[in-house]
């Protein structure tokens, strides 16, 4: 090779580049899974994650700040975080929250996380967030995977927009209508404008919704022992002794149980026998205070109730035949509603679904069967 003054400067020029980046590789913040001490890089310690940091020159022990959690010590190197508390263990190297697992080897990464349309899940976050001007975020069901990147916040095309609900992007002209409705109202379906929260719902958001939708926005039904508040805004539970109606509108006297053989008085919340009457039976259930007895009932017909009035039953006294024996003797017919026998002149049956013979007792039997069924949906 045949060397000039020009050859000497390029390679004098290259030297200076080669040396400019090295000093460049030196001085850079550490990359995710290291710490950057006094110039040199470290793997991350147990207990932390490490996202990269700028150089730090503290002596510091990390790697005990790590294992005991000490907040004030991890903090002053940029980058390096504890792992949470319900996850506070690491391996050497954790790039980030979702390398912390718990005393059962659980870790971020297997556990799902859930975002409603809307959110998305931003990077090294375990939180959803809003989903952001000029973007979609039709919402996730997924393994916390790919930590360093935004799930689910996906932009919008150059000349397009977001619709309100973020769950498309589209041309600025056919941007939807929305209508703002405060806490406490909501926007009924294929409506343009607010309406106060509907009773057994609480409408918590002050937002914009878009207008003419076929469902209802903004409304969400109070469950368990709870029912709107004045404002409808909220749901609160209901006091001692009270339960919410059927409608979770209001507050109301909580049911009373009364137990087969019983019965509830008026205007008391003390169930007492149902002794004392052939022809009253009593097959208990759940009852409001009222001002009426409630759950003690008339038996139909000729019966009378049972040994321990929970039901009624109908004596046949006539000739009868069982299983093709001939014979005298008595039949009786039980309101148990789930499973009662015929016995009818001239037959036996077993359930409802067999058609009686004779017709000497038939309609006693059928309107009796009725009763029974009655009952049961009561």
């Amino acid at each position: 090779m045949k060397f000039t003054k020009n050859t000497f400067l390029i390679l004098g020029m290259a030297s200076i580049f080669s040396i400019a980046w090295i000093g460049d590789g030196m001085a850079a913040d550490a990359p995710a899974g290291k710490f950057r001490k006094n110039g040199a890089n470290y793997d991350c310690r147990p207990g932390c994650y490490c996202l990269g940091g700028a150089n730090v020159t503290t002596t510091k022990d990390l790697k005990k700040a790590c294992e005991n959690r000490d907040l004030n010590v991890v903090s002053k190197f940029p980058g390096v975080n504890l792992c949470p508390e319900n996850f506070p263990r690491s391996k050497a190297k954790a790039e980030s929250i979702f390398d912390c697992y718990n005393e059962s080897g659980e870790n971020y990464l297997d556990t799902y996380i859930s975002c409603p349309v809307g959110k998305y899940l931003p990077k090294n976050s375990a939180q959803c967030a809003d989903c952001l001007d000029g973007y979609r975020c039709p919402g996730i069901r997924m393994n916390r995977t790919n930590p360093d990147a935004d799930i689910r916040l996906i932009k919008c095309p150059t000349g397009k927009v977001a619709n309100a609900e973020h769950t498309d992007c589209i041309e600025p002209d056919d941007q939807e209508q929305t209508v703002h409705c405060i806490r406490g109202e909501y926007l009924p379906a294929n409506s343009e404008s607010c309406a106060e929260c509907p009773d057994g719902y609480y409408c918590p958001n002050e937002k914009d919704y878009p207008i003419n939708r076929a469902v209802s926005q903004g409304n969400e039904r109070c469950t368990g022992n709870k029912v709107p508040n004045d404002r409808k805004d909220d749901c609160v539970p209901c006091s001692s002794g009270k339960e919410p109606d059927e409608d979770h509108a209001t507050c109301v006297d909580a049911k009373i149980h009364v137990d087969p053989g019983q019965y509830l008085r008026a205007n008391s919340t003390d169930p007492i026998s149902c002794s004392g009457s052939v022809k009253k039976f009593c097959p208990g259930g759940s009852f409001y205070k009222k001002s009426v007895d409630q759950g003690k009932y008339d038996c139909p017909f000729n019966s009378n109730a049972n040994s321990t009035n929970t039901a009624c039953e109908l004596k046949l006294t006539k000739k009868q035949m069982v299983n093709g024996v001939s014979g005298n003797g008595e039949c009786w017919l039980k309101t148990d509603p789930e499973d009662y026998k015929l016995c009818i002149y001239g037959a036996r049956f077993e359930n409802a679904s067999n058609t009686p013979t004779s017709s000497s007792t038939n309609n006693a039997a059928t309107e009796l069967k009725g009763f029974a069924l009655t009952l049961k949906n009561k």
